[in-house]
């Protein structure tokens, strides 16, 4: 009976010690999580970011309304003009909400604000900044992405005045250099948002995605594809199947977008001495190279045959 009752009590005790190291352990990891959750933002941080918007929206309705003064052409206002108060975060919720509703002017300001990230975003912001990143405002079309409107006017001038070629080229010109400028700091913004994100497989995506969308709209990517292929190379060796997968489904997908008549814009009217074909024509270009798409896409696909990826599918 005694031995019964002692069994009992250490039974008692056991379990005693056990919730008490229990409790320890919830205690302890609920700390843990705790301390991983991120500090609330450094009002400093945030006042810095917004009295530098506020300086910035002042030069963009200047610049690009008021047209009273000429705007920046580098990323360097906060290189003129350094906070001590800023915090990658800070300019991260400056990027995060709209500036203006106009694209132009919301783009100038978070360029700008981006001069104040000193190389690439840190690991813990780097979710959001891709996100931020997609969420910029797009180009406008290329004018002369209206195949149809612009050979219709064409052959109503007539494609055999060759005398006219010089007048047409003038005043084309003249509509696509206003897109240009309508898109200037919309395209500044991006590829310098971009040069802040981490090299990573959703980063990468996201570059890709910004060149398609450049493509779609007829707009010249010719840098923009240098900046994100000049990191596809050296991720792919270590990247994940998967991952590598889907980077070259999206070069693929941008590879026939540019490929594509549609996605080729007119640039200019030329005369063709050809005696079947005789007389003025539109002359397209394409956005990007599909040259050097195709051969980022081979060297991929040679490099994961070299590290013989299981997972890897032959496209």
């Amino acid at each position: 009976m005694a031995s019964r009752n002692m069994d009992r009590a250490w039974k008692r005790i056991a379990f005693s010690l056990f919730s008490v190291i229990l409790f320890i352990g919830m205690a302890a990891s609920t700390l843990a999580l705790e301390s991983k959750k991120p500090a609330p933002p450094d009002p400093k941080a945030i006042a810095a970011v917004s009295t530098a918007a506020t300086a910035l929206m002042k030069e963009a309705t200047a610049g690009l309304k008021d047209k009273t003064e000429n705007l920046r052409e580098k990323c360097d206002y906060f290189t003129e003009k350094p906070s001590p108060d800023i915090t990658p975060e800070a300019i991260l919720i400056g990027l995060e909400k709209s500036q203006s509703g106009d694209p132009r002017m919301d783009s100038y300001v978070k360029w700008q604000l981006l001069s104040g990230i000193s190389g690439a975003f840190p690991e813990e912001l780097a979710a959001r900044a891709t996100t931020a990143y997609r969420r910029a405002a797009e180009p406008s079309n290329h004018p002369g992405l209206e195949h149809a409107q612009l050979s219709k006017t064409l052959n109503r001038i007539g494609i055999m005045k060759k005398e006219k070629m010089g007048e047409i080229n003038k005043g084309f010109g003249e509509t696509v250099d206003k897109t240009a400028k309508d898109n200037l700091y919309i395209l500044h913004y991006r590829k310098e948002f971009y040069s802040h994100l981490p090299v990573s497989g959703d980063s990468l995506m996201a570059g890709l995605e910004d060149i398609f969308s450049r493509a779609k709209h007829g707009v010249p990517a010719g840098d923009m594809w240098t900046a994100v292929s000049g990191s596809i190379q050296s991720w792919s060796l270590s990247a994940e199947s998967r991952q590598r997968d889907s980077v070259l489904q999206a070069m693929n997908q941008l590879l026939t977008t540019a490929r594509s008549e549609r996605a080729k814009p007119y640039v200019r009217v030329e005369w063709i001495e050809d005696a079947k074909n005789m007389g003025l024509h539109w002359k397209d270009e394409m956005v990007v190279d599909e040259k050097k798409v195709q051969a980022m896409i081979d060297s991929v696909r040679d490099s994961a045959r070299m590290l013989g990826d299981v997972g890897f599918k032959k496209k």
